[in-house]
């Protein structure tokens, strides 16, 4: 990945708080930023720091459609440089050598294993990096008669190709567990006790320039996290600069780890794509060198470790689920009070009214395709041919 120093950016993704946030700081760091996804309210669009927004079409419904309109975005407002937040990311690397300019991202094949919560335990393990047994299995017929080879009895199925802990499922005797739906081909991993932690990072041919950890604290169902304070994790960076170095990646880049009590450590997934750890870094010009300079500047961390981050309106809906269990209720009250909002910013208003707007419309295509609010909120980029 070759970048020059540049001025004028693209960032997909929109509707995502960490794609809000990476607009603001690359706004705010000298940068005029376009903003493109292919629904209506995008969040990020009703930044002030967003140039323009522009909505193409479904990478999903038409391939061909949405590369031409990533590229006429290129040609008419004379981007330097793609950078993708959420799935789209699979895509643009897919069409890499179609779109005009440099997508701040890796190959697809690297994507794809990546995405795989088998291919990249895998890469782990060939680099003596400590993960879960994990076993795959194509399909129920595959697991009916090779399930003996399980060598666990407490562990977690999930599909191979998926996203914020859909169709997760955690049983102490997962051999005998009769809710796994077999859609696609699913991956059997030990149970691990213990922290959970996460982690972002953006790296550029193996080197990481900028890179933060946060325990998991408050999270939506078992999905992403919606606290957020990071904090000094040695072993855990030490961890990911062997295996960012290890496949010379470029991009950004979230994993995922249980720390055992005595101090084990475990990654158990990785997420090569803009996290919600990008929030750590609210305010900090330096971050946008990462992706915007030849050198990429200096290793960046977050300056603060003090700071709670988090997002309100997510901790709003989770209070209001709970609102019978008064102790949770009060801690995420607490929590509420305690924390920065990701969203709301005192010289950018907008965005913190127009996440209403842009919460309805997924409600409203959730209805229209007949699946979950989680899945609405990425039916239309998500990628899972990865056949």
């Amino acid at each position: 990945m070759k970048i020059n120093n540049t001025n004028r950016i693209l960032v997909t993704g929109g509707r995502a708080p960490a794609a809000l946030e990476l607009v603001r700081i690359l706004k705010r760091s000298g940068k005029i930023v376009y903003v493109a996804d292919t629904i209506s309210f995008p969040i990020s669009r009703f930044s002030n720091c967003c140039q323009q927004y522009i909505q193409v079409t479904s990478p999903v419904t038409n391939p061909k459609k949405y590369v031409a309109d990533i590229n006429k975005i290129i040609d008419t407002h004379d981007i330097d440089v793609v950078i993708p937040t959420c799935e789209e990311v699979f895509h643009l690397a897919k069409n890499e050598e179609k779109i005009k300019c440099l997508i701040f991202t890796d190959t697809f094949e690297l994507l794809r294993d990546l995405h795989s919560k088998y291919n990249f335990i895998k890469k782990a393990e060939d680099l003596n990096l400590s993960v879960p047994k994990t076993i795959r299995f194509s399909g129920q017929d595959d697991f009916e008669s090779r399930k003996n080879e399980l060598p666990f009895e407490k562990g977690v199925a999930k599909p191979e190709y998926s996203r914020f802990a859909t169709k997760i499922v955690i049983s102490s005797n997962i051999k005998r567990e009769s809710k796994i739906q077999y859609s696609q081909p699913f991956v059997f991993q030990e149970y691990i006790e213990g922290k959970h932690f996460s982690s972002y990072s953006v790296c550029r041919k193996g080197a990481v320039l900028a890179s933060a950890v946060y325990p998991l604290q408050y999270r939506w169902g078992n999905g992403a996290t919606v606290v957020f304070q990071g904090c000094d994790h040695k072993k855990i960076q030490e961890w990911i600069k062997i295996f960012v170095s290890a496949n010379n990646f470029s991009g950004q880049i979230g994993f995922d780890f249980i720390e055992k009590d005595n101090g084990a450590l475990f990654a158990i997934e990785c997420n090569p794509r803009a996290t919600s750890g990008i929030h750590l870094f609210k305010g900090q010009a330096e971050f946008a060198e990462c992706f915007t300079t030849k050198s990429g500047g200096s290793f960046v961390q977050p300056k603060s470790l003090q700071t709670n981050f988090s997002v309100k309106f997510a901790l709003i809906i989770l209070a209001l689920g709970n609102a019978f269990n008064v102790k949770k209720t009060r801690k995420l009250i607490t929590k509420f009070l305690s924390s920065k909002d990701v969203i709301a910013d005192k010289n950018d208003l907008w965005p913190a009214v127009g996440q209403f707007l842009s919460t309805f419309e997924f409600i409203l295509i959730s209805i229209k395709r007949r699946v979950g609010l989680t899945d609405a909120t990425v039916i239309d980029i998500a990628y899972n041919d990865f056949n």
